[in-house]
């Protein structure tokens, strides 16, 4: 198990930049570079230590705060790369996905917010299942029921958008 010792032994933290960087050479990377690399698909930085990989945020939260977080971390703004430790915070998994983004082939433009004949629809999943929140003439007031539905259920890790 990686330690905070072992991490600070291996890396500096730029809080402002939200990385961590190599205090030594190591493998294929010079003291002073950004360590590990990005997975291209996914976003997220990764970095290797003694053949295990980790991703970067856990490790600058181990940093930080002395332990590897309970669950999962949620990026708060919803940018993967953005590891600043205020960005950063311990989440269940479920609070985690209530904070992503709308889903990239949403045709209507708002989260939340579907098409039902000539009206639109607004609903939202929470308990584990889809939660019906009422039929509206327009996208704009679907997605402001939907949004202050959100914020109901989800509070701090509501995401609108």
């Amino acid at each position: 198990m990686i330690t905070q010792q072992k991490v600070k032994e291996l890396f500096k933290y730029n809080a402002e930049a939200g990385v961590l960087t190599n205090r030594t050479n190591r493998a294929r990377s010079k003291s002073g570079d950004v360590a590990g690399w990005v997975n291209p698909s996914l976003g997220y930085r990764y970095i290797s230590i003694q053949y295990k990989q980790y991703l970067a945020h856990r490790l600058i939260w181990l940093y930080v705060n002395g332990s590897m977080p309970n669950g999962q971390i949620d990026h708060i703004n919803g940018v993967v790369n953005d590891n600043r430790i205020e960005n950063l915070r311990d989440a269940t998994r479920s609070e985690n996905r209530r904070n992503s983004k709308m889903y990239s082939n949403n045709k209507i433009g708002f989260k939340g917010v579907t098409r039902n004949g000539r009206m639109f629809a607004a609903a939202i999943y929470a308990n584990k299942k889809q939660n019906f929140i009422g039929n509206f003439s327009t996208p704009e007031d679907a997605h402001k029921a939907y949004c202050e539905k959100a914020d109901e259920l989800f509070g701090e890790f509501a995401n609108h958008g």
